[in-house]
């Protein structure tokens, strides 16, 4: 599992709980969480009403999620407003707090048979915006409202469950249908550290139950335990989400895959059994007053409990021979009690899941600080009685406006005073005796928007102003920014604003996140400044330029959304979670066998990978190569190697010896995966390299003479004990090299770290299944691309070890039905020109993504004709950063779209300027994650990254006024002519466009010996049938560009162009064959 340990240091007297890292991203929302989940297996079971005997799928618990949401934004409810649920557990009380968690705002979950006094105390602390009911509490809801309104004010709405009273407002009325389900998406809520998503109720056990407040990172704290459940549970309790036990068994359905079982009922017997033998509940949770009720019961003998395989108690003192009598019941069948001790305010401390010891709670829990001291505050050591302060790795966020009860509850060091009485024994097991807004911070200094309000107020020109913090790029800090209202007839500029606030403050107080003018300032009816409105819409500004006249900041966001995978954990970590969380779901479809493999399936073969190559001697920071077609196992292979904390470095499988031979001396691999057919080249390669033996082994081979990739698949016997190690920082390990692409010389290998990996798995949800499709095997960024988003969302990758055709592509549209389809433009050009094409039914085919070369719009508009329910999509990414740009809004003619998600580009002159919108110059990008530099080549590492972090694509383009990039060449295909610069993709759209012309390719030749300058010269693939003429395309292109521009290098035709596996031309390679031509003469020239 875990290194489940307490850690004592005895010079700070400080007890220590294991450290585990989240799965899930604590930057992200629950709700994004939420839908990422109920996307991936629409047709699992989520919940079942024991009361009714239906059960609810992911599907149906989405749906009225996104229907609660719609209906409750659009009366009003938006993010920061309380909402009271005071409910028993009916069937859709957790849709609808999911929809609140979603939309931002916090619920109160109130115990449903609180009387008026206790129902009036939390209602006048939270003052909530609406509340929520059951038929028979209505009432007493009802009466509590009216005492804590002020005469004169509003009584907040009161929806009511499965009531029948023609009188009231009804919960139900709000999951009518919308018809924008379909366009649902998760709203961004801002920083979840500081996003509250519950106000949870104290125990109120010594005074007046306090609002305990919980930020949606501290809620996915709550379920970190859940993280190591092997198999999906069936949970049982009775708690309605009023208790902490209650409201986290409600979420651990998104955390471990499990179903939860629901009663409306208080506790009794029978339906505890009901639980047990029907529906074969495997956790339970009980106050120990329950269990023994249950263990008193006649019905005892004869129920089955083999199903239980933890039973916890909890809540108040539980006795050890309540604890020996559930030991004896369960034992047989390998179930055992639990005892777990914890709090509203600091989640789980401490619980005995490893061993149990006579009257000690637990070692702490993970990620939990202990300190014990003394009435005057003294630390004590171990052994040593005094009260008990706790610290979880999320700070305890005080109680919902009550600032007293917050200050008394948290001491100097940040340390919650629990009231307990207890000791930590020498083995690190606690023992309980008894008991006892607006400011917003910029790396970690705190920003106070009205000290800046206050200067900007007073510039000439301001009318209005409200200062808020947004995120960085990074996410990693807020940004002061501000909203500006200026005076009717005012010149005011942002620089202006910046540079007299910049003179005025401290350098973390200065304007950052920008200066943006606006019309008004969103306010309520009374006037006051809707701060929330006001950062939502800057958050929306800063996704384009901040047209700063001054320079400062000419920069241009894509969306700007927190990825839900933890980056400080391992990739190994996220990937054993998703496929532990949907066994049954298809990933993976083997088009060449018709075989399909299920998420169980690939795990298991992925654990034996990881076991078998760790018996043979992989390490942490080990690299292995792998020229691998995508065969079946391929992907499992890959998973595994990142899993035990190597790096795979994935070479063309169509290699030359001189390719692979220039890569496995650069990364110096420790094993070797390839092909049966290119195990020769291989072979060759690393004798060529190597002076000793390094292993190869062999995929799909049927020789005697090599070592078998199958025979890593054999079973170890250890496969149910395996979870996943943490292997280090994500954000220095790689998970592997990619290479680059190698088409203007020998490919680099560009480091990949684990980190960048799953911010990749966590930005792209897909919130629908689809299949996706492309022909590119792992060695390109594309299919490494589409080996993860089979993780990023419930989508199944088709594979082939067969390269580009036609026939291919048709057969994984029509018979496999693929949804989404990467390829470049000259895999696309074939398509369209082939015979077959009209007769293909395209219907399954939503999204086909060009990218990797220059994609004319003339292209674009015969594949829309093509596609019945989708469309055409732009896409640019880079090895090194990954997905960069793509046209997802709409489709503009010549350009590559907007910045996708978390990515920041730049556009710079010659001397590093930032330009502005409609200026031309070097294109660079920055992703979520920074990019390491290039495997042992620190000279093109420092050449590709700039000083801001930002690295140089090595295309040259421009944004215009709407965001959208446009690309006009790359740096190092643009050549001169006497002087002028000459660009090949401009010449080679206009070539394109001539009929007759299938692909073309200009490149530059010498005009001399002495290479005095450089000739345009065009390569180029006639469509089979054409008569196409040299003169006849020099004379068209004549007539469209400037003289400097004209091909007086010639033009050549040529039976095909040079290409990479996924179909990228390769000019260097054209630039030799038709140097070649030339020596030949074959050629129409003039000068």
């Amino acid at each position: 599992m875990f290194n489940y340990r307490t850690v004592y240091d005895a010079a700070n007297r400080t007890w220590y709980g294991a450290t585990v890292q989240p799965v899930y991203n604590p930057e992200a929302s629950l709700g994004q969480i939420m839908f990422e989940t109920l996307a991936r297996t629409p047709d699992r079971v989520i919940q079942r009403d024991m009361d009714t005997g239906r059960s609810m799928t992911y599907a149906e618990f989405q749906t009225k999620l996104i229907r609660f949401a719609q209906n409750l934004t659009a009366i009003g409810v938006g993010k920061g407003d309380v909402v009271a649920l005071a409910n028993a557990n009916s069937e859709n009380v957790a849709p609808l707090a999911c929809a609140l968690l979603t939309i931002g705002a916090p619920f109160n979950p109130l115990a449903p048979g609180f009387n008026e006094d206790d129902m009036a105390n939390m209602l006048h602390a939270t003052n909530p915006k609406l509340v929520f009911c059951d038929a028979d509490n209505y009432e007493v809801v009802r009466k509590a409202l009216q005492r804590v309104v002020a005469d004169g004010e509003q009584v907040p709405p009161i929806y009511v469950f499965e009531c029948s009273r023609s009188d009231v407002n009804h919960a139900e009325d709000l999951l009518k249908e919308t018809g924008q389900e379909q366009t649902f998406i998760v709203p961004y809520l801002g920083d979840s550290h500081k996003t509250l998503a519950v106000i949870l109720c104290s125990s109120g056990t010594s005074g007046a139950h306090k609002g305990v407040q919980l930020t949606h990172s501290a809620c996915i704290q709550l379920t970190i335990l859940y993280r190591f459940a092997l198999t999906p549970s069936v949970s049982f309790s009775f708690s309605a989400i009023y208790w902490t036990t209650g409201f986290t068994a409600m979420l651990s359905a998104f955390f471990n895959g499990g179903i939860r079982l629901i009663t409306r009922k208080p506790f009794n017997e029978a339906q505890f059994f009901e639980a047990i033998e029907k529906y074969r509940a495997n956790m339970i949770f009980t106050p120990p007053s329950y269990a023994n009720a249950v263990l008193a019961h006649p019905q005892m003998k004869t129920v089955d409990f083999s199903s239980v395989q933890f039973w916890a108690v909890g809540g108040s003192p539980v006795p050890e021979r309540l604890r020996d009598r559930i030991d004896a019941l369960l034992a047989p069948t390998g179930g055992r009690s639990l005892n777990a001790f914890g709090s509203s305010e600091v989640g789980n401390v401490a619980i005995d899941l490893i061993k149990r010891k006579p009257g000690a709670i637990g070692p702490l829990g993970p990620n939990v600080t202990v300190r014990i001291v003394d009435e005057d505050g003294k630390r004590l050591g171990v052994g040593e009685e005094g009260e008990l302060l706790t610290k979880a790795i999320e700070a305890f966020g005080g109680y919902y406006g009550n600032e007293q009860a917050s200050r008394d509850a948290i001491d100097a060091d940040g340390f919650f005073r629990t009231g307990d009485i207890g000791y930590i024994d020498e083995e690190g097991f606690l023992h309980l005796i008894d008991r006892k807004k607006d400011i917003f911070k910029y790396r970690n200094f705190h920003v106070s928007p009205s000290d800046l309000e206050a200067i900007i107020v007073r510039i000439d020109g301001v009318r209005d102003v409200c200062v808020v913090g947004v995120p960085d790029a990074e996410g990693g800090t807020d940004l002061p920014a501000a909203a500006i209202v200026r005076r009717p007839g005012a010149v005011l500029e942002a620089s202006q604003v910046r540079e007299i606030v910049d003179e005025q403050v401290s350098d973390f107080k200065r304007l950052r996140g920008g200066v943006h003018f606006i019309e008004e300032l969103p306010k309520t009816d009374s006037g006051k400044v809707l701060r929330r409105k006001v950062t939502e819409m800057i958050a929306r500004m800063n996704q384009f330029s901040q047209a700063d006249t001054a320079g400062k900041s000419r920069t241009w966001y894509g969306i700007r959304m927190v990825p839900i995978y933890n980056p400080k954990a391992n990739v190994g970590e996220i990937l054993n979670h998703i496929l532990l969380r949907t066994p049954e779901r298809i990933i993976q479809i083997d088009m060449d066998k018709d075989e399909r493999m299920s998420c169980a399936d690939f795990r298991t073969r992925m654990i034996r990978f990881v076991q078998n190559l760790t018996d043979a001697g992989l390490r942490k920071g080990d690299i292995v190569a792998m020229a691998n077609a995508n065969s079946v196992n391929v992907a499992p292979l890959a998973c595994a190697v990142m899993t035990i904390g190597a790096a795979f470095n994935p070479l063309a499988p169509g290699f030359n010896e001189e390719d692979m031979a220039h890569m496995l001396r650069l990364t110096e691999p420790k094993m070797i995966f390839c092909d049966d057919d290119n195990v020769n080249v291989v072979s060759n390669a690393v004798r060529s390299v190597f002076d000793t033996d390094r292993p190869i082994y062999v995929f799909e081979s049927s020789r005697s003479n090599v070592k078998h990739a199958e025979d890593l698949l054999k079973e170890t016997g250890r496969e149910e004990q395996f979870v996943p190690p943490h292997v280090g920082d994500s954000h220095e390990l790689l998970s592997m090299i990619l290479c680059s692409s190698g088409t203007t010389g020998p490919p680099k290998g560009v480091c990949v770290t684990h980190a960048q990996t799953i911010a990749a798995i966590g930005s792209f949800p897909l919130a629908k299944p689809m299949t996706v499709f492309n022909f590119s095997p792992l060695y390109w960024g594309t299919g490494v691309f589409m080996m993860l988003s089979t993780f990023s969302g419930p989508s199944t990758r088709l594979i082939t070890r067969r390269p580009f055709s036609e026939e291919a592509f048709f057969e994984a549209v029509e018979k496999y039905r693929a949804n989404f389809v990467f390829m470049p433009p000259s895999y696309a050009s074939q398509i369209v020109r082939h015979e077959r094409v009209a007769q293909v039914d395209f219907s399954s085919l939503r999204m086909l993504s060009l990218g990797g070369s220059y994609v004319s719009d003339g292209l674009r508009d015969r594949l829309d004709r093509l596609l019945p329910n989708g469309r055409t999509y732009n896409s640019v990414g880079t090895s090194e950063i990954g997905w960069v740009t793509s046209d997802f809004g709409k489709r503009k003619p010549g350009s590559v779209g907007t910045p996708t998600v978390n990515i920041t580009i730049k556009i710079v002159d010659d001397a590093g300027n930032d330009l502005g919108v409609g200026e031309k110059g070097h294109v660079l990008i920055k992703g979520p994650e920074p990019f390491l530099g290039y495997y042992k080549n620190e000279e093109a590492t420092r050449t590709t990254i700039d000083e801001r972090g930002f690295t140089r694509s090595g295309d040259v383009g421009y944004f215009d006024e709407e965001g959208y990039l446009y690309l006009i060449d790359r740096e190092k295909d643009i050549f001169k002519y006497r002087g002028f610069h000459v660009s090949p993709s401009e010449l080679e759209a206009i070539i394109a466009q001539i009929e007759g012309v299938l692909e073309v390719c200009v490149v530059a030749i010498p005009a001399d010996a002495d290479r005095t300058t450089e000739l345009p010269t065009a390569a180029i693939v006639r469509v089979a049938g054409s008569s196409l003429g040299a003169k006849q395309v020099m004379e068209i292109v004549d007539g469209k560009v400037s003289d400097f521009k004209r091909l007086r290098g010639g033009v050549y035709f040529v039976d095909h162009l040079p290409k990479t596996q996924t179909g990228k031309i390769l000019r260097r390679k054209v630039l030799e064959k038709v140097l070649q031509l030339a020596e030949k003469n074959t050629v129409t020239t003039y000068v």
